[in-house]
């Protein structure tokens, strides 16, 4: 029979698909349609989604306070109603502001239901071993845009978006809910704080926030957030601007997809063998080293396929390097609320990375210039990080 922490990880898994799927992906299939019924700009349409991500962000630490002292049952089942709410509003959106308190609502959802709040129950329930159990996780997750496009797209076609968004509100309420409320644990027992020694103070739960690691980790976390944000939504034109046909800009792009399985696959059958930290080191160097190559690369299938090789298994290590490092470093005690302190920054940044990009090639005419920016802050990541794992060695 599967055990209890089985059974956490399992739930997991498929909501954190069936989670992803609709709160995060969904979207880049709903908008055209949603936009010829409705008769709104794009910008106002993709505005929504961009609030969506800002919630998320701001969301993020308190999530993970109320998931420290509630547990990932109650918390995440929230989240799973707040998510039913919010594309239920959606689904019968006439006016733009009940679009955009549907996606404020989205926004909160996701900071109860997606990767964040998963790697702190994970983290509670498995303890030493949450960094195997994490990497199982992300395996899953990362099938979420593999199954809802095509999924979402024939909701589409058979029945138009709004009875799409319905069943989407229906996976929701009738999937998640029941998975988090029935399958997760309740709010875990805190080891008892260390008692205070010669008349001192006892520790601080959140004595992380005085250390220089954690604000090189701030650094370094929100740093390649917003490059790894900018590329994901770029790509296809930065690989059409070195040269490339459509048709191929598109099939390299599609293979940074299978590249995050593969690092997340290669750490599942290697990595436990090094300290997250380690894997860390190596991983913060995939990014910056993946730019350089499509900086030089011009319209070479074999170097842009390097590139793609390189940033693809760079974005997959990442995840798991961002789940794991804070707790090796730090302690999992009160992981909830020192994940969410890193991450509030890191979604912001993931939310502003886009932008940022097409300002600058608004502004210079080019990508060129966006590429050296990106490459910058991620060499700054880099840094960042391994001076943080210097601090703490």
């Amino acid at each position: 029979m599967m055990g209890r922490k089985g059974a956490a990880l399992a739930a997991l898994s498929v909501t954190q698909i069936a989670s992803w799927g609709p709160l995060y992906y969904a979207f880049s299939v709903l908008m055209k349609p949603m936009q010829a019924e409705l008769g709104w700009s794009r910008d106002l349409l993709v505005g929504g989604h961009s609030v969506a991500l800002l919630m998320w962000g701001l969301a993020a630490y308190p999530a993970g306070k109320l998931i420290d002292r509630y547990g990932g049952r109650l918390m995440m089942s929230a989240g799973s109603v707040l998510a039913t709410v919010s594309f239920a509003l959606l689904a019968t959106v006439h006016s733009v502001v009940v679009y955009y308190a549907a996606w404020v609502c989205a926004g909160v959802a996701m900071a109860f239901c997606l990767y964040e709040a998963a790697f702190t129950v994970l983290t509670a329930v498995y303890r030493e071993r949450s960094r195997w159990a994490i990497t199982v996780l992300t395996l899953a997750g990362g099938f979420a845009s593999t199954v809802f496009w095509p999924v979402t797209q024939m909701l589409v076609d058979a029945s138009g978006w709004r009875n799409a968004l319905l069943a989407l509100a229906a996976v929701q309420f009738a999937l998640c809910l029941p998975l988090h409320a029935f399958a997760l644990p309740g709010a875990v027992p805190r080891a008892p704080a260390p008692p205070a020694v010669e008349g001192r103070k006892a520790p601080a739960g959140h004595a992380w926030l005085r250390s220089p690691a954690f604000w090189l980790l701030f650094v370094s976390f929100t740093a390649n957030s917003f490059v790894t944000a900018a590329v994901s939504v770029h790509v296809i034109a930065l690989l059409g601007e070195r040269g490339l046909a459509a048709s191929d800009a598109v099939w390299l792009g599609a293979l940074i997809g299978p590249m995050q399985f593969s690092g997340r696959l290669m750490e599942f059958m290697f990595g436990k063998r090094l300290p997250a930290a380690g894997v860390g080191t190596v991983t913060v160097l995939l990014l910056p080293a993946s730019l350089i190559l499509l900086m030089v690369a011009g319209a070479s299938i074999p170097v842009l396929l390097g590139f793609v090789v390189l940033y693809g298994a760079g974005l997959g290590l990442y995840t798991i390097v961002r789940a794991t490092t804070p707790a090796e470093l730090f302690g999992r005690d009160n992981f909830g609320a020192l994940n969410g302190a890193l991450a509030a920054p890191s979604l912001i940044a993931r939310a502003a990375g886009p932008i940022g990009v097409s300002l600058v090639v608004t502004a210079s005419g080019s990508y060129a210039a966006a590429l050296w920016m990106l490459l910058g802050i991620t060499a700054a990541g880099a840094v960042s990080y391994w001076l943080a794992i210097a601090r703490k060695a």
